[in-house]
């Protein structure tokens, strides 16, 4: 699927843009494509190890294929991040305000106080830990098939992608074999191995 929505902005917008619509079905609450964009755009270079490529600068001209493998490796990403920080917290009792962060992980260290007759009942406001744990697996499930979808595209390219090193016209390993003529391939041809002596 090729994501062109906007010719003004480049690929890695254009890539976002798609990923922000169908997979978060235009959700601000839960990413921003700013953010989706900003991280394809820093992590080119993880794709180009995958898939043995040297994409560069705003606009690389990935394929189809390259398209989805990257959108694949985002999800990953997004979702162990989400996991992990999901569990942000969990131990924690109080809130310890740190400068410059902009989440600060509260806790309920209660929800109802008894006294007497009299008692105090109040809403929680913050999941639980067990809630937390919960919605931490998964994200982490979403993550591990991403992942596995992942590998299962990378696979998929390299394999489409592999060429032979040598060709000789007219030359088939079928009779090679036969006649035990050594072909230059691993294993066959070689005295004492993949032929009886």
């Amino acid at each position: 699927m090729t994501y062109q929505f906007d010719s003004s902005i480049n690929e890695y917008g254009n890539l976002a843009s798609g990923i922000f619509l169908y997979d978060f079905d235009e959700e601000y609450s839960v990413i921003r494509p700013e953010y989706i964009s900003g991280w394809l755009d820093n992590n080119i270079g993880e794709l180009n190890v995958l898939i043995h490529k040297c994409y560069e600068g705003g606009s690389p001209g990935l394929g189809n294929e390259e398209q989805a493998i990257y959108r694949q490796l985002f999800l990953k990403s997004f979702y162990g991040k989400l996991a992990r920080k999901t569990l942000m917290g969990v131990s924690v009792t109080e809130t310890i305000p740190v400068e410059g962060s902009t989440y600060n992980p509260t806790m309920s260290d209660w929800i109802e106080l008894r006294e007497g007759d009299s008692y105090i009942k109040r809403q929680v406001t913050t999941a639980s830990p067990s809630t937390k744990v919960s919605a931490s697996k998964q994200y982490s499930s979403y993550a591990q098939e991403a992942e596995l979808t992942l590998k299962d595209l990378i696979f998929k390219y390299n394999n489409n992608i592999a060429f032979p090193r040598q060709v000789v016209p007219g030359f088939s390993y079928a009779e090679a074999s036969e006649k035990k003529q050594d072909v230059g391939y691993p294993g066959v041809g070689y005295p004492g191995v993949g032929y009886p002596s």
